[in-house]
């Protein structure tokens, strides 16, 4: 009977566990709240919030700590992270480590909003070519080139002979196998 309870214990964690898969990173999770793996003996995940900064590239806004418990809820437990006063924000390498997406449905169990109050403010549409630029750049950057391309046709409308705009537009259009709209623009910035 004991190894009939235990079994079914098991069984339980391992289903309410299953929903979080670790196989995203972080350029696949912009603007997404996510766990991380921890060593932590208790079997706790970190959370928060991935968002692309212009400057800075893939950047983690962390919140905190949670674990699943065997009904599948996620609860919140006291981490490192808790203890600190303010944001704590870590810088992502491209591509390194792996992320799960909390599903949606759990986020009020975490307490916090599908997407942050600070966020809106953060990505305010703007018509600065520099700013069209640095989002474009940072884009291309991390490959996500039809992301890129917005902000560099965009800005391409207002001001065509920024800095640097031709090239990275070309990259994007070759990027996207727009090869002939890669040469035109890329003749354009060689001349």
């Amino acid at each position: 009977m004991k190894i009939f309870v235990v079994l079914a214990f098991a069984v339980t964690c391992v289903q309410a566990q299953s929903e979080l898969k670790f196989d995203k990173p972080s350029k696949l999770c912009e603007d997404r709240w996510v766990a991380s793996l921890t060593d932590s003996a208790d079997g706790s995940y970190t959370y928060g919030f991935i968002y692309l900064d212009k400057k800075a590239g893939f950047t983690i806004d962390v919140k905190g700590a949670f674990k699943i418990l065997p009904s599948g809820a996620y609860v919140t437990v006291p981490s490192a992270f808790k203890e600190m006063k303010g944001s704590v924000k870590m810088r992502l390498k491209p591509d390194r480590g792996t992320f799960a997406i909390i599903p949606t449905n759990k986020l009020t169990e975490l307490g916090v909003p599908p997407e942050p109050i600070w966020l809106k403010i953060y990505r305010e549409d703007t018509v600065e070519v520099k700013d069209l630029y640095d989002w474009g750049f940072t884009y291309n950057a991390y490959e996500l080139c039809s992301k890129a391309l917005r902000y560099l046709e965009k800005a391409y409308s207002l001001e065509p002979k920024y800095k640097g705009l031709e090239v990275e537009l070309g990259y994007s259009y070759n990027c996207l196998e727009h090869y002939a709209k890669a040469a035109v623009i890329l003749q354009a910035a060689y001349e």
